[in-house]
């Protein structure tokens, strides 16, 4: 007989993102949409940045990430431009 029950996953975890708690699915999310889960949506020429031993590191916008559960989001303006 079949059991299922270990390998079953929660339906939704919690991230942060800007400081504020999010539900999302667990698994692979594309960055791009990650950004449009949060309100306000962060705007596709911003960058996101995951925290990772308190060190961020930047998510390219069409990359995945995988979500767990747990983590911290942070959005920023880029830096640099034209003079």
């Amino acid at each position: 007989m079949k059991n299922d029950h270990h390998d079953k996953q929660p339906l939704t975890v919690k991230i942060l993102v800007n400081g504020k708690e999010y539900d999302v699915h667990p698994g692979r999310h594309l960055v791009h949409e990650l950004k449009k889960l949060v309100k306000p949506i962060i705007p596709k020429e911003d960058i996101l940045c995951v925290m990772i031993e308190s060190e961020p590191k930047e998510l390219h916008h069409e990359s995945h990430c995988e979500v767990k559960g747990g983590e911290c989001f942070a959005s920023s303006c880029p830096s640099g431009g034209a003079a």
